[in-house]
Formats: structure tokens, sequence, C-alpha cells
């Protein structure tokens, strides 16, 4: 029983992640494209002057910036997944346990 509802609930968590990964992507894929795009990174070095190396955690920080919202519910699911998932593998490990 709760292997079929932690199953259920991935389904929806992987919707919502996806989703809101997408949107939060779109939004951090305009940070190269902005005229003060140096005073906007934190984690990337002052030496970089090309914009395709911007950092990822820069881009996710932007993202962040524009729209919270979104970005969070990103995160806040992807957490959600991570730990449906660890419940499943506990629960498929303690079920072998038991049989050997």
């Amino acid at each position: 029983m709760r292997k079929t509802f932690h199953i259920l609930l991935l389904f929806p968590l992987v919707v919502i992640f996806g989703y809101t990964f997408w949107l939060s992507s779109w939004t951090a894929s305009y940070l190269p494209f902005s005229d003060q795009w140096r005073e906007e990174v934190v984690f990337t070095p002052d030496a970089v002057t090309d914009h395709s190396e911007i950092y990822l955690i820069d881009y996710y920080l932007y993202a962040l910036r524009y729209s919270p919202f979104l970005t969070i519910v990103c995160t806040v699911s992807f957490l959600a997944i991570l730990v449906v998932l660890f419940l499943l593998v506990k629960g498929l490990l303690g079920k072998t346990k038991e049989q050997a």
C-alpha cells in the first residue's frame, strides 16, 4: 500500500518539477542578455569576460531573484522527489532483507 502511494505521489512531483524547472530555466536564460550581467553574477569570477562561462549557480540565483516562487517550487519538488525515491528504495531493500 505504501509503495503504491509513493509511486502515485512521484508522478505529480515529477510533472511539477519538470514544468517549474523549464520555467525557471527560461527565466535564467535571460542572464547573458542582460546589459549588466557582470553585476548580476555572484560566484562567477570577475576575470570571466564571455557570458558562456557563467556558472550554473549564478543562473539559479538570477532565476531566484526574478522568479522566486517558481524557483522555490522547483527546488522543493526536487527535494520531495529525492525523499520519495529514498523511501521507495528503503522499502524495497527492507523487503528483500525480510525475505532473505
